[in-house]
């Protein structure tokens, strides 16, 4: 945070930051650094610091004479016993792992309010006359890279559109597994017709979601100067920095894009960045650092705590009943070496896992050729788990995968779930989706009123009422848990959650003891992995306001780390 104060700024800080009657922890110093900045800041930058910035950061400085450094004070208890069958009116999850407290996070941005009535990211503001573009640097999605276009075609995350041929191939050459450019008869364009098309006629193409977004910021090039990377270059950079040149751009950059996901078995046998453990160790580490360095989306801290599941859920349980929610129990197995059979009413789930990778439960039959319902796949998952995680570090203390069980929903099967998404806590598009692998997918108009829920969790039969009613309960229900997360989240570990910019959010629905239907949190998605549904869109409505949107705070989150405002 420092690095970024001039020699002045420096020498005002730490003698009054010694003044203080309690100590300080590291957040805090910075937390208080950061108020001094917005609250002294003058001239092109000081012009566009919000008035109620300055008194938030005012306030903030006198209340730092009374800071503890205490953290965590509401945290869940801790239960090892199996939970009971079924439905219940309280999760019962552990407390959060160390890696989620972690000491190399970014401070939170003073100011920036946590309510439904204003956006939780800031509007974009111009930049000045004479002010570059914002200078971004893209890694290589890894997450949902495959190797032919035919395999893109079958996939949910990958969808058509149309481009300049000029960002195509400056796009397919940098990152050839993301995009393909088309014929528009089934099959790719060839070299020759490539060589007669202009580089700015439009061409189809096919490509990863997220690509997408890397796309139009390559559009907007009056406000993104946009460096394309390989993931191994990125990797390479950070694990050999002394003789890599490519650290110089990274630690230049605005904001650097895209670099990974670890929501899924990043660590597995297959896993899609091809490090091991003691090259992740480093890996991590150092992009911890270069976290303090430039802004970095998603925030590597961040992306292991949702990675991690269990830490997600415990935060939902508490918030679910702050709002007089009730939820199906989740129950951590603190011995999964030791089970012996599994329960037939019970789904057995690991953290950082995706897709359906880790999941188990008794009666299931073969989904993939995988073998999901018998106790021996489960315990070979388990003993790979721990072969492959063993002492897998990077700086936040063991990161270990966590095994738990949730009911066997009827319901899930049935129904499947809606996916809302969020951008600036505004909700952009709800998607539904059903089956253990979602195959069947699309875009939902209205959710369907829990009193008169039949057949499908979207779009029944309803009067305008009737819909009006059912959109307002589902989406202060999504806010509502959105809002908690990021409040617990930030109050917690002291620095901004990634959820302000963007999220997805999976609800489903259970039957409850009252024979009525309640809403629950499933799952929740902030990363490059998260499937957007684009595919399901055919008339591109949402992804112009999607795509849009994201562009959008990407721009802020450049435009104020650029202005030391946010990391």
């Amino acid at each position: 945070m420092h690095e970024h104060l001039g020699k002045k700024d420096k020498a005002n800080l730490w003698p009054d930051i010694a003044q203080l009657r309690l100590p300080l922890s590291h957040h805090e110093c910075a937390q208080w650094s950061l108020a001094i900045a917005l609250t002294n800041m003058t001239g092109q930058y000081g012009d566009s610091v919000p008035d109620s910035w300055r008194t938030k950061a005012g306030a903030f400085l006198e209340e730092c004479e009374a800071v503890s450094n205490q953290n965590g004070d509401d945290e869940l208890p801790r239960s090892t016993d199996h939970c009971d069958q079924g439905p219940t009116v309280c999760l019962v999850t552990p407390n959060p792992d160390p890696q989620a407290q972690a000491e190399n996070a970014s401070p939170p941005p003073v100011g920036i309010e946590t309510s439904q009535q204003v956006p939780l990211f800031p509007k974009p503001q111009p930049l000045d006359t004479d002010e570059p573009p914002i200078c971004v640097v893209w890694i290589e999605s890894r997450p949902h890279a495959v190797l032919d276009y035919t395999d893109a075609c079958q996939l949910i995350c990958y969808h058509n559109s149309m481009i300049r041929l000029r960002l195509a191939l400056e796009v397919q050459e940098a990152f050839p597994n993301n995009l393909w450019i088309l014929d528009g008869q089934g099959g790719k364009l060839s070299k020759d017709q490539i060589e007669k098309t202009p580089m700015e006629e439009n061409v189809e193409v096919i490509m990863e979601e997220w690509v997408t977004i890397l796309v139009k910021l390559m559009e907007r090039d009056t406000l993104f100067d946009v460096k394309l990377m390989t993931f191994q270059n990125f990797f390479q950079a950070l694990t050999t920095p002394s003789s890599n040149p490519n650290l110089v751009t990274l630690e230049g950059a605005d904001l650097i894009l895209a670099w990974g996901d670890l929501s899924m078995d990043f660590l597995g046998p297959n896993n899609c960045y091809g490090w091991n453990t003691e090259s992740f160790n480093i890996f991590f580490q150092r992009l911890l650092q270069l976290s303090h360095v430039t802004a970095i989306w998603p925030h590597p801290a961040e992306t292991l705590i949702y990675g991690n599941k269990t830490s997600y859920l415990s935060d939902a349980a508490a918030i679910a009943r702050q709002h007089g929610h009730e939820i199906p129990a989740v129950c951590i197995i603190d011995h999964p070496q030791d089970v012996k059979e599994l329960q037939p009413d019970l789904i057995y789930k690991r953290g950082y896992s995706d897709f359906s990778q880790h999941v188990y439960f008794s009666g299931c039959p073969n989904l993939g050729q995988k073998p999901m319902g018998t106790i021996e796949a489960f315990l070979a998952a388990v003993d790979e788990g721990e072969h492959c995680y063993a002492g897998v570090d990077g700086g936040l203390g063991p990161i270990t995968p966590k095994w738990f069980t949730m009911p066997y929903l009827d319901s899930v099967k049935k129904f499947g779930e809606l996916h809302v998404f969020f951008v600036s806590g505004k909700i952009t598009h709800t998607t539904a989706t059903m089956g253990i692998r979602t195959t069947h997918f699309r875009d939902v108009r209205n959710p369907t009123l829990l009193d008169k829920l039949l057949n499908q969790l979207y779009d029944e039969p309803m009067n305008v009422w009737e819909a009006e009613e059912a959109k307002q309960r589902f989406e202060k229900f999504a806010t509502d848990m959105l809002i908690g997360l990021i409040q617990t989240r930030e109050k917690r570990e002291k620095h901004p959650s990634d959820l302000r910019l963007f999220a997805r959010l999976d609800i489903a629905v259970y039957r409850h003891p009252d024979n009525t239907w309640r809403y629950y949190l499933s799952k929740v998605k902030a990363g490059i992995a998260t499937v957007l549904y684009l595919r399901a869109d055919t008339n591109c409505h949402i992804e112009h306001v999607l795509v849009s949107s994201l562009c959008d705070n990407f721009f802020t989150k450049g435009h104020m780390r650029r202005r030391n405002l946010l990391i």
